[in-house]
């Protein structure tokens, strides 16, 4: 499968900020991909609620975080395994220049956040002749 992102156009380091320890609960897994038209990111977020869920989009670094709380406060209980995640999250990604900062949508439906937004149409370079004074 060729992902195209991590090669050397784009290094994995260009897109994922937070792949270091950042002292995070949780690390959602994500999913970049693109086209000619749009930038398309994918990101796993079971057992959350979009209310949950914050997407900011400054300067072009795209920004997703949010909290999964506690279920309930259970007393007496003995827990033999907890795998599944609890706690804050946080990732960010360095998004190319030419995107459409104004118009990004970002969809919510069943535990999965799906964001694209739009590149712009490159300019045609348009030599310009000086005068001389």
């Amino acid at each position: 499968m060729d992902i195209g992102l991590g090669d050397e156009m784009w290094p994995t380091s260009h897109w994922d900020l937070t792949r270091s320890n950042t002292g995070m609960d949780f690390m959602p897994n994500v999913d970049i991909k693109e086209d000619d038209k749009q930038i398309c990111i994918c990101c796993d977020l079971p057992g959350l609620k979009k209310e949950d869920v914050k997407v900011r989009l400054e300067n072009g670094l795209l920004t997703i975080e949010g909290e999964k709380k506690e279920d309930k406060e259970e007393k007496d209980i003995k827990w033999h395994r907890v795998e599944r995640f609890r706690g804050k999250f946080s990732r960010s990604f360095q998004l190319p220049d030419n995107v459409d900062q104004d118009n990004l949508k970002a969809k919510f439906n069943e535990g999965c956040l799906n964001i694209s937004v739009n590149k712009l149409e490159k300019k045609k370079e348009t030599g310009r002749t000086y005068q001389i004074e």
